[in-house]
């Protein structure tokens, strides 16, 4: 688990915990070598082809669909990025539809963009 501090640093600067969830795009595409690039009909991969960093991959009891378990800490703030790996590094895979579980622990997730930023 790593944490950062936000880029404007204050007295009451707040602690995140990230995680960062990595796709192995080049295993991924011999599995799936036509993927949909339609926005509303797109490719659901398997757990297999994620890893994460930062957080476990496990199943929710009730339904057994994949869901990441998240670290307890103090923090308040979980930053989630995804990045895709490949020989090349020209693949891009989009997260869609992220929720966050009936523990009541955590708020509705939010999309925050940043542009204009270097890819590694």
């Amino acid at each position: 688990m790593s944490t950062d501090t936000s880029a404007n640093p204050s007295s009451t600067t707040e602690q995140a915990t990230n995680v960062l969830l990595i796709i192995d795009a080049e295993t991924l595409l011999t599995r799936y070598p036509e993927p949909s690039l339609d926005p509303q009909k797109p490719t659901v991969i398997e757990d297999g082809f994620i890893f994460t960093f930062g957080a476990s991959l496990g199943t929710t009891p009730t339904s057994k669909s994949p869901c990441l378990e998240l670290p307890a800490s103090s923090t308040k703030t979980f930053h989630i990025r995804g990045r895709t790996v490949g020989l090349h590094a020209e693949h891009s895979v989009v997260f869609y539809n992220l929720t966050v579980g009936d523990a009541g622990v955590f708020s509705k997730p939010h999309l925050v963009v940043h542009n204009g930023q270097t890819l590694p």
